[in-house]
């Protein structure tokens, strides 16, 4: 569920503008906050969070103070923010357009684990303005993947992607050793369960509760044996099941709804996307 907050507070001595900021919780990664600033012109006081902070700047500019030094961030880099780390923010003359992710120390432990970070702790930042714009891009990309609301295990697989990116570039933890070692039998489990669930938006914590094994060190095993990420199977499979239903002649409707596509628009741009040609395209050479 998400919030679209009351922005209408500016910094001392800028101009009133109009500008929104939307919040919402994901369950799925231990309550893990976002916050999306379009145009705003709100300051923040000093202040501190039980979780890190991560962000990228759209557009505009952020100036904030954090351990005592004065910093900016804009395009092209990233925020990172430690647990407690005392820290103010305001945007630059004119606002800011920004995406914030608030992550808990338990989701960045279970991250850490699976890349065999030295004695599974989470790193801790030594500096709070990474110039990374690779890193920017995939934090805005993971941001619109839950505001979208696209499936989950994506938005799980883009999460690992980019957290991996962030500890291996920029944390003061050290990893020691790839902890992941193709187990196929796990993974054949997993392939059974999506197989079984293929109607459905199956989350990669469904998933990894079923395999009673953590999260992110699946989808780690998953890539290594499969050579894709979770989502990607499940998209192939119901893509090769929706195939053979087109060619027995059922519906266009009906097929994106019984293999688990949002809609026929929906359906239409994956099939294509995969294939080559559009679904009905397929059906009518099995009717000619």
């Amino acid at each position: 569920m998400s919030a679209i907050l009351d922005t209408h507070d500016q910094c001392s001595g800028q101009s009133a503008k109009t500008g929104w900021a939307q919040f919402w919780v994901d369950r799925h990664f231990h309550d893990l906050e976002y916050m999306h600033s379009m145009d705003r012109q709100h300051c923040f006081g000093p202040h501190t969070h039980d979780t890190f902070v991560l962000g990228s700047v759209e557009r505009g500019g952020l100036t904030y103070h954090s351990r005592g030094c004065q910093a900016s961030l804009a395009s092209g880099q990233v925020l990172a923010i430690n647990p407690g780390d005392l820290h103010d923010c305001r945007p630059a003359e004119g606002g800011a357009s920004y995406r914030m992710l608030y992550p808990s120390d338990r989701m960045m432990e279970e991250v850490a684990d699976t890349f065999g970070i030295r004695g599974g702790r989470p790193p801790r930042f030594v500096t709070s303005t990474l110039d990374d714009p690779e890193l920017a891009v995939r934090v805005c990309r993971l941001h619109r993947l839950s505001q979208a609301g696209i499936g989950r295990l994506t938005s799980e697989g883009e999460m690992l992607d980019m957290l991996g990116l962030l500890f291996s570039r920029h944390g003061d933890a050290i990893i020691v050793e790839d902890r992941v070692t193709g187990d196929r039998r796990l993974v054949r489990h997993a392939c059974a369960y999506l197989e079984e669930h293929l109607d459905r938006d199956v989350s990669l914590s469904e998933l990894s509760d079923q395999l009673a094994v953590n999260q992110f060190r699946l989808i780690r095993e998953f890539r290594k044996v499969a050579g894709l990420t979770p989502h990607a199977y499940l998209t192939n499979r119901r893509l090769g099941h929706a195939k053979k239903a087109l060619a027995q002649g059922r519906g266009l409707a009906q097929t994106a709804v019984d293999f688990g596509f949002w809609d026929q628009s929906h359906f239409h741009r994956w099939f294509k996307r995969a294939f080559g040609i559009t679904p009905k395209a397929y059906q009518d050479a099995y009717r000619a």
